[in-house]
Parts: C-alpha cells; sequence; structure tokens
C-alpha cells in the first residue's frame, strides 16, 4: 500500500456521522477536554443563583478549596452570598474571605441552605444534617452534576480523563431506554458516543435495534459503516511494515479468563503461560521492573524514575533491531516513557477501543516502519468503569459486594467484546502480546474503600494473594504455534519473549522460582487506610518466593507464610512436613536489605507505619 493511498478513516468516520444526522457534539469524546470548564461553568452558575439567604458550605477539604479557588478568579461576587464554610475540628479561619467554621462549635439555626462540596464525605454529612437540622436544605454538588450529565466516582478534580466518558455513555443508554419507550434521539446519540470511542461492537448492535424499532432508518449508514470496516481490515492486511501489538490489560486476574469466551480461546492458537506471575502489584514498578529485566529490590528497579537507553535492555533491544516504541496508555503513566516512546504522550488513552483504533491508524502512518505498540487500558482496573454498566451506579462503592462483583465481571465482559471485534483484524497481520500487570481480590478492593468498611475490617485474604500474582499472559507469533507453557515464568524476564518474536525463535527459559519483591508504602493518604484497615503487612517492604505448589514471604517486621496449592488462608509456615521446602524458599529469597529505610522517600514509611517499630531485625543492626 502507498503512503499517498492512505485514507483519513477519522475524517471519514465524521463525515459519515454528519451526513446522516448521527454527530452529537455532547456524544463526542472529544467532550472530555471541555469537561472541566463545563463543571465550572455548572458550579459558577449554582452558587449565582442562590439568594442572599443563610447559606453554608459543608467540608473545607480539597474540593471546597479548589472550588472556591475557581470561583473566586472567575466571578468572586459569586461568594457573597455564603455565610460560611463548616468544617470538622479546623483551625483554619477562613477560605477566600469566607469565614471557617468547626461543626462542633457552631449551631446552624438559621441557616437556609447547606451546600455539601465533600465527595468522600457526602453521605454522613447529609445524614448528620438531616438528623440536626431537618428544615435546611441540603445541595449536594455531585447530585447537581449527576442531574447534568456528570458523574463521578471520587473528588470530581481527580477524575477528569477518558473513562469519565463511559459514565456518559451509559447515561445516554439509560435515556434511551426510557420508561415511556425507546428514545429515536437517545439512541442515535448512544451510537454516536460509542463510535466517538471506535466501539464498533456495541455501535453496530444498537445501530441494528434502532432499525428494528424505526424502520430501517439507518440501514443505509449500518451499511456504509460496514464498507468502511472492510476498507480499513483491507489497508490493514496491506501494511508493509513489520509490528508487535503488546496489549497490557491492567488487573486483569487469570481466574476470569474463563468469563471471557474469546479472549480464552485465543490460547487455542497461541502460546499461552499458564504460570505466569509478577513480582510486585503495582503497575508503575512493573513498568521498571519489565523494561530494566532487574528485579523491584534485589536489581533496585524501584531506583528507576524514568525507562531510557540507560536502564533498559529492552528498549536498546528494540533500538538494535530497528523497531520503534510507542506507548499509547494513561497519562499519568507518559512520564515514565518520556523520550523513548515515539507516540505522542500529550493525552490521557485509556479506553481499549481508543487504543486499539489509534495504533492502527499509527501504524496505516506509519506504513513501512517497525513499532512495538504497548497499548494500556483500564477497563479491568478498579473502579471499573467500561462501555455497558447496567447498574446505575456512578459510585462503584455505593454499591453491596455482588454488585461491586457484577461491575468487574460486566467490565472484563466488555474487554473481551472488544478484542473480539479488533482481534481479527490484528493477529492476521501481525504478532501479538496480551497480558495483565498484576490481578486483584475483589473482597480486598471493595473492602479497602473506608466509604464501605467503616468498621475498618481486616481483609479477607492477603494482598499476596494467588489471584493477585497471577498474570495473564498469551502470545501470538507465525513461528510458535500454539501450545500451553507449563513452567513458571516471571514478567521480570520479558525481554525473552520480545526476543523470541523478533528473532523468531523461543528463547523463554522455564523457571524452577518465581521472587515476590515489593517496596514499602511511603503515601501518607494510602498508609493511613492500610493502617485502619490492619493490613499493615501490604504496606510493609516484603520478599517472597513462589515455588512448586508452595508461596513463601517474608516481611520487615519479620514475620513469615507459608501457602500451599493456592490456598491464601492457613499459613503453614511452622509445619513440620513443610520444612525442608520452606527452608529451600528462605535461602532463595535472601535477607532483606533494611538499608532502603535510609532513602529520604522510605523513611517516611518507616515513620508512619508503627509497625515499623516493631522490626526485630531492623533494630538489631541498630536501625533508628
Amino acid at each position: 500500500m502507498k503512503k499517498k493511498d492512505i485514507q483519513n478513516y477519522d475524517l471519514l468516520i465524521k463525515e459519515l456521522l454528519e451526513r446522516t444526522g448521527i454527530y452529537f457534539v455532547d456524544a463526542d469524546i472529544e467532550c472530555i477536554n471541555d469537561f472541566l470548564k463545563n463543571i465550572v461553568d455548572i458550579l459558577t452558575e449554582l452558587f449565582r443563583c442562590i439568594c442572599k439567604a443563610e447559606v453554608v458550605i459543608r467540608g473545607g477539604g480539597e474540593e471546597t478549596k479548589f472550588i472556591l479557588e475557581t470561583l473566586y478568579s472567575v466571578d468572586k461576587s459569586v461568594l457573597s452570598n455564603i455565610t460560611g464554610v463548616i468544617d470538622n475540628y479546623s483551625n483554619k479561619k477562613e477560605m477566600y474571605g469566607i469565614p471557617v467554621f468547626d461543626i462542633n462549635g457552631v449551631s446552624l439555626d438559621g441557616i437556609n441552605k447547606c451546600i455539601i462540596c465533600s465527595f468522600n464525605y457526602r453521605y454522613e454529612m447529609r445524614c448528620e444534617l438531616e438528623s440536626k437540622y431537618p428544615s435546611i436544605e441540603i445541595i449536594d454538588i455531585y447530585d447537581v452534576l449527576a442531574s447534568e450529565g456528570f458523574f463521578f466516582d471520587s473528588s470530581f478534580f481527580n477524575r477528569i480523563d477518558p473513562r469519565c466518558f463511559y459514565l456518559k455513555i451509559n447515561y445516554f443508554r439509560k435515556l434511551s431506554e426510557s420508561q415511556e419507550g425507546e428514545n429515536p434521539l437517545f439512541l442515535k446519540k448512544l451510537i454516536c458516543a460509542y463510535i466517538s470511542i471506535r466501539d464498533f461492537y456495541n455501535a453496530i448492535k444498537y445501530i441494528d435495534k434502532y432499525n428494528r424499532l424505526f424502520c430501517d432508518g439507518l440501514l443505509l449508514f449500518r451499511n456504509e459503516l460496514q464498507e468502511l470496516m472492510n476498507r480499513l481490515k483491507e489497508d490493514i492486511l496491506n501494511i508493509e511494515g513489520e509490528h508487535i501489538v503488546w496489549l497490557w490489560l491492567d488487573q486483569l486476574r487469570y481466574c476470569d479468563l474463563d468469563h471471557m469466551e474469546y479472549t480464552n480461546s485465543l490460547k487455542n492458537e497461541c502460546v499461552s503461560f499458564e504460570k505466569c506471575y509478577t513480582e510486585n502489584l503495582q503497575t508503575s514498578t512493573t513498568f521498571k521492573m519489565m523494561f530494566s529485566g532487574k528485579d523491584v529490590l534485589d536489581g533496585k528497579a524501584y531506583e528507576i524514575d524514568t525507562i531510557n537507553s540507560d536502564n533498559s535492555p529492552l528498549y536498546n533491544y528494540l533500538k538494535q533491531k530497528g523497531y520503534d516504541f510507542r506507548y499509547i496508555g494513561w497519562g499519568k503513566n507518559n512520564i515514565y516513557f518520556d523520550g523513548i516512546s515515539s507516540y505522542s504522550l500529550e493525552k490521557d488513552n485509556c479506553i481499549i477501543s481508543l487504543n486499539i483504533w489509534k495504533m492502527l491508524m499509527d501504524m496505516l502512518r506509519n506504513n513501512t516502519g517497525k513499532s512495538l505498540y504497548l497499548l494500556h487500558s483500564f477497563e479491568s482496573h478498579e473502579h471499573h468503569y467500561c462501555g455497558m454498566m447496567t447498574q446505575s451506579l456512578y459510585n462503584v462503592w455505593d454499591s453491596s459486594f455482588e454488585a461491586f462483583c457484577d461491575r468487574y465481571y460486566e467490565c472484563i465482559q466488555y474487554i473481551d467484546a472488544q478484542l473480539m471485534f479488533y482481534m481479527p483484524i490484528i493477529k492476521k497481520r501481525f504478532s501479538f502480546i496480551l497480558m495483565s500487570d498484576h490481578g486483584q481480590e475483589l473482597e480486598n478492593v471493595y473492602k479497602f474503600d473506608e466509604n464501605v468498611n467503616p468498621l475498618k475490617e481486616k481483609y479477607v485474604i492477603g494482598r499476596w494473594s494467588e489471584n493477585s500474582l497471577h498474570t495473564v499472559m498469551i502470545v501470538k507469533s507465525k513461528y510458535f504455534g500454539h501450545r500451553k507453557f507449563m513452567s513458571l515464568f516471571s514478567l521480570v524476564d520479558f525481554l525473552q519473549i520480545v526476543r523470541s518474536i523478533i528473532d523468531e525463535k523461543w528463547m523463554v527459559e522455564e523457571k524452577e522460582y518465581i521472587k515476590i519483591q515489593s517496596m514499602p508504602f511511603y503515601n501518607e493518604g494510602g498508609l493511613k487506610k492500610i493502617k485502619e484497615a490492619k493490613d499493615y503487612k501490604f504496606a510493609m517492604l516484603v520478599k517472597g518466593i513462589l515455588k512448586g505448589t508452595g508461596k513463601y514471604l517474608k516481611y520487615a517486621s519479620g514475620e513469615e507464610e507459608y501457602y500451599v496449592n493456592g490456598d491464601d488462608y492457613s499459613n503453614e509456615i511452622n509445619e513440620q512436613k513443610y520444612k525442608e521446602e520452606i527452608d529451600c524458599c528462605r535461602k532463595l529469597c535472601g535477607e532483606i536489605d533494611y538499608t532502603i529505610f535510609d532513602e529520604d522517600k522510605y523513611c517516611n514509611a518507616f515513620r508512619l507505619l508503627k509497625e515499623y517499630e516493631k522490626l526485630r531485625v531492623y533494630n538489631e543492626k541498630g536501625g533508628q
């Protein structure tokens, strides 16, 4: 395919939508760029419309600070209607000229309206106000934003990324299925929204639904869209360059492949790693580990700030073989690839269908080149957002545990549908790697949030569980055929897979054991939650070994655990019949290097986590 013959498929799709009357600005993913501006406009109007009656704001945290700062810069006159900010145990005297009062030392008698600005404590604040001051009109900014189609599962200024568009899609879907019957306008907006994120699987499903309900009103559109897809498939097949597609499905559990019919079927035509494990449960650290080929602690991969030619054998090998590296993923992770990714890192890209589409478009532009594309998507990661969520919740933590699990399985089935649409295009032409960086224990994820775990219950299963450590790894190359790779494999050895694909011969070594290694937590907010949940072990420095049917863990406190046959409930460390295996794991694991706590970042962890005061070994070595 000659470069001059490349079609601009994005332009062709937009022209098709506009020509057939299905393009809507508010159903376009680009509206995400205006989210914050629209939210500010909504909140400004809310405050402007409040009469000069007695009005207070409840909550003096980050959201209130952000709102007051923004409103002050936009139109500070709207703040003149606010009598005060009511906070818990506050030592603040004022915020942008508005006096701050401690909730325990002030009466709200005579107050007409109260605006709740806190997401995390909105329900507690509402209950408190309704019980003490039933006559006060309560205005929850998140209810106001939801009424305008802006849905959040945490503070709004922390959630302005493309996944918000999933919430908008599901909002359109609910409106299209109103009690009065199917709504053709919102059905069209829903179709437009799906096409906007290049989710053609669901777009076509709802186009067909529209045609059944409304006399084939979109039949011509359906035919033209299908013709466009056929042309795209033909163009992809004719690409001259040799690319490798690396699909990174964040936090997808190996055990859940059974719930993903199409993805699971790929194992029948690929090399399926049945015992692939990660050393670490943090995505950023896993990046560093895989690109450097170094263990997290023993190899000090955790010290890497930015991945580059000085610390990454994987990147250097790609360069040596003439391959570009191109990361299409979430903006917050762009920092790790700054300087090595040939793909623009300016935008957030975390929607699976849109990531795949952007890669295909880039391949057409990069027709004769060679690239390794890393597509990083988050549908399987909490908070579990996707384009087909049947629950009306916009805060997943409001749900029961059963509903929480339902949301997760909806998301992985959504991933499966996207792969079912796109993978036939990809696998026919390119080698690919489909993997996850770590898994999750749904019970732990659910209980980790303080809103649903007010009693700070201990997690039901340790975070270093089988479901957390066991990852997905499926590799397709015309040189390998299909089989199950039954040996242990660690993500730290990922370069072996890439070399096997590029050098066209199997170079993956069988391993006798896997290392588990994690740095201590040092984030103050995260540590606070972990301390309250009494799950301090997950925050600790830890080393471990997976070998045979056993899993050995050694914490910085000196505590040890040994689990057998994937049982994460019964610690067998004192069981004599496993003594030989445990001693072998101890030797392989090696000693913990406590000097990490001398580093500025991690001495903070030592200070914040009380359990470290009991570090037997560290104190014996004279640690402070």
